[in-house]
């Protein structure tokens, strides 16, 4: 589904397919958007890989980019580095003054990475990190790239599009519609949402069996 037709999927449910003043793009963009993430805390989030820091010549600290939560690996012009703690790279210092360098260490504290030795030029750095879903429709401020996507698994596309109608039955007001989905939503989507995750998880792999006589029963049923 396309941010196109699913604009287009949620007026058309609430009777409004040609009103684009009260339900304007820019708040079904962020609807689709907080569902998503809603999906995506249930799947775990999406796998990036992100080249947009680059490093200046003595500068130690570099913010995480745009909608990165966690990272995973970093690489410094090609080269990996290993991450720290925060005090096991105090203990790196010398004469608590840090060396510039190529990069060795590195360590993250409130969604700031910090390089030890601090770099000493300027170079790509490569992150492979978990993101959260940017904002549907929006431009990109570092890539100039315009979020035209969902990027969830599009089988899961209808069930995110009655999580967006709950939300636009509460704006409406209209009490039991908004009950209808939010009940859908917690006792059959969120299940079913669970129970992909887990078969994406052990796709491919062969069940294991005790013996003949045992049966093995896991998160999907009996083995």
């Amino acid at each position: 589904m396309t941010l196109s037709q699913a604009l287009d999927y949620a007026r058309t449910r609430m009777n409004a397919k040609s009103d684009l003043t009260y339900w304007t793009n820019e708040e079904l963009y962020a609807l689709i958007t907080a569902a998503c993430n809603e999906i995506l805390g249930v799947l775990g989030l999406i796998e990036a890989l992100d080249t947009s820091i680059t490093t200046v010549a003595s500068t130690q600290s570099y913010a995480f980019p745009s909608n990165v939560v966690s990272i995973k690996k970093l690489l410094y012009d090609g080269y990996p580095v290993m991450h720290v703690s925060a005090r096991e790279a105090e203990g790196l210092k010398e004469g608590n003054v840090v060396a510039v360098g190529r990069p060795e260490y590195w360590y993250d504290w409130n969604s700031t990475i910090y390089f030890v030795p601090n770099p000493s030029e300027a170079v790509t750095v490569t992150l492979f990190c978990e993101k959260l879903h940017p904002l549907c429709g929006a431009i990109d401020p570092l890539t100039s790239v315009l979020q035209s996507t969902i990027d969830i698994p599009a089988i899961l596309h209808y069930r995110l599009m009655d999580r967006v109608l709950c939300m636009m039955y509460g704006k409406d007001l209209n009490v039991g519609m908004m009950n209808h989905y939010e009940t859908l939503w917690n006792t059959v989507h969120i299940p079913a949402i669970f129970q992909y995750k887990m078969m994406v998880k052990y796709r491919g792999q062969a069940p294991s069996v005790v013996d003949a006589d045992s049966t093995v029963e896991s998160e999907l049923g009996i083995v």
